[in-house]
């Protein structure tokens, strides 16, 4: 269990509430005491919106293939469409394609042509569709897909994630709707250069969900109901469309656990072994959770400030990823990327939101304790 007693200084708290209030920034909920806290070592820039607008949401860590250093991170920007940046932090390039919410990546896909593509898929709420961009690995920039967008059917399109089942080899991705929507469509080659989409199954939850993530390896799909808690389901599409509750993802004595419920991750230490990571947004805190078994909750950590880099806590976390790669340097365990919803210079003052980056070393050391 991850314990340790931290404080959010009173007078920055209320420094900051009072300027949230006539800022129309989200205000940051102080980290409960029992939660220890790590540090992000770098960040991006802010992203392209007005200070106290909800902005930043979903990233996702592409590996390179053979270069780790020049691997990427892709995050969302709604009302506006795709950041690229180097674990540097450093903004590569824009992308203003659409109001996308979450992002997920996959390797290796083969097109009909025989070339292999590593690709995002992001869910559209401009258009109600799943989009889909390759990765060039030379340039580091993002393609367009060839191939129509695929369509939802939900109403209006908001979590999504990729799968790649171990079993069959076939790619999928999983998209929900705020009304608890799901769908499951099968990604096939379309035409000579492109990827399309057929529906396989869909499925609902009774109320909001977002957070989506599948663990490839042993096959199931995990959704973060937001105010309800964790729940688990067979990633096969022939498999029932039986949703099993992580009973230990809801709120108790000993688990500082707070709704929201939103990003998830998958970190892998072996073929079965590793852990499932939740943002709790309600207090700004990160729940771990067992990836084997029933997923036995294991402890909770924050993101706090970094004053020797200049880079401030995390807040109100919408999505995050993480990479067990080692990507060199002090990513030589992995990554952890958070999005921050209270963004803020080093007077405390609000800035529009951004991405942490955070070493996995630092997380996993408090796992081992």
């Amino acid at each position: 269990m991850i314990m340790k007693i931290t404080y959010l200084p009173i007078a920055f708290f209320c420094f900051l509430l009072c300027f949230a209030c006539h800022s129309g920034q989200k205000v940051q909920k102080p980290t409960p005491p029992e939660v220890v806290r790590v540090e992000a070592l770098l960040e991006t820039p802010p992203v392209p919106a007005r200070t106290g607008k909800d902005a930043a949401d979903d990233p996702a860590i592409w590996v390179h293939p053979s270069q780790p250093r020049n691997s990427l991170v892709i995050g969302t920007v709604k009302h506006y469409g795709l950041e690229v940046y180097d674990l540097q932090g450093k903004l590569r390039k824009s992308y203003p394609v659409g109001n996308p919410n979450n992002v997920d990546l996959r390797y290796d896909f083969t097109l009909k042509s025989g070339k292999k593509v590593d690709f995002i898929a992001f869910s559209d709420r401009a258009t109600n569709q799943v989009a889909i961009y390759f990765i060039d690995p030379e340039k580091g920039e993002l393609i367009e897909n060839p191939a129509p967008r695929i369509q939802s059917k939900l109403t209006e399109v908001y979590g999504i994630c990729l799968y790649r089942s171990a079993k069959s080899g076939l790619f999928y991705v999983f998209v929900n709707g705020k009304d608890g929507a799901m769908e499951q469509y099968q990604l096939a080659p379309e035409g000579e250069a492109g990827i399309g989409g057929q529906l396989m199954r869909t499925f609902k939850v009774k109320t909001q969900p977002e957070g989506l993530v599948a663990d490839d390896q042993l096959g199931f799909v995990y959704l973060g109901e937001e105010d309800k808690g964790i729940w688990k389901l067979a990633a096969e599409p022939d498999a029932p469309a039986t949703f099993t509750f992580l009973a230990e993802s809801v709120p108790a004595v000993g688990r500082p656990i707070q709704y929201d419920i939103e990003g998830l991750a998958i970190f892998p230490t072996g073929p079965q072994s590793g852990y499932l990571i939740a943002s709790s947004q309600g207090n700004n805190t990160y729940a771990v959770f067992d990836r084997a078994g029933n997923n036995r909750y294991l402890g909770s950590f924050a993101v706090g400030d970094n004053r020797a880099a200049g880079v401030d806590g995390v807040g109100d976390t919408d999505g995050l990823d993480v990479t067990a790669r080692n990507l060199g340097g002090a990513f030589g365990q992995g990554m952890l990327v958070v999005q921050d919803g209270f963004n803020v210079d080093s007077l405390g003052l609000a800035l529009p939101q951004n991405f942490k980056l955070v070493p996995w070393a630092k997380i996993q050391s408090l796992l081992k304790r």
